[in-house]
């Protein structure tokens, strides 16, 4: 057909067949074979890892397909991996600030099975760093004080006998000397 000196042509384009969405049982096989497969979790991207990555992905789809009714592709689920793991720090995230909101009360988060598998997976790296709080005081020794200290009762405080022997003033001797002839 010919519109303004262009031809225009139809092009037929096949739609791609899609697939059932995955459902929980799916989710929770793929963790079981994700889970029980550490180089994927693998950090590193050298060469010699991709290449071990891409084998254990290819070893996981055949093993999730050969137990699963729908057949699913490599890439699916290579996918549905990456959207769980964002889905599930995601939820860490609200979790978190749930709980630090004020007012108590219950979380407003709903606590997800499948999103604490993959949280317990990816270990750190989805649950972050534990705050530990930081205190100079030896445990078990909180309440001590120094064997050298006596009290003070009028002030009610503590005073190491060294400290309170710097404190005594020490005559000072002056110099009668003119400053002009000092320098």
């Amino acid at each position: 057909m010919l519109l303004g000196g262009l031809v225009k042509m139809d092009i037929i384009v096949q739609k791609r067949k899609r697939s059932a969405n995955f459902n929980s049982d799916d989710k929770i096989m793929l963790l079981s074979l994700i889970g029980n497969n550490s180089i994927i979790l693998n950090k590193k991207t050298d060469g010699s890892t991709n290449q071990m990555k891409e084998e254990a992905w290819l070893k996981i789809g055949q093993q999730f397909n050969s137990r699963a009714g729908e057949r699913r592709e490599v890439e699916s689920l290579k996918k549905i991996w990456a959207k769980l793991k964002s889905d599930a720090k995601t939820y860490r995230a609200k979790e978190r600030i749930s709980v630090s909101q004020t007012g108590g009360g219950p979380s407003e988060v709903k606590a997800d099975p499948i999103l604490e598998k993959v949280l317990d997976i990816l270990g750190r790296a989805g649950r972050g760093l534990e705050n530990i709080t930081d205190c100079d005081i030896e445990e078990g020794k909180e309440n001590m004080v120094p064997e050298n200290a006596s009290l003070d009762l009028q002030d009610n405080i503590v005073v190491e006998e060294e400290e309170e022997q710097e404190h005594q003033i020490q005559p000072q001797i002056i110099d009668k000397t003119p400053v002009h002839q000092r320098r």
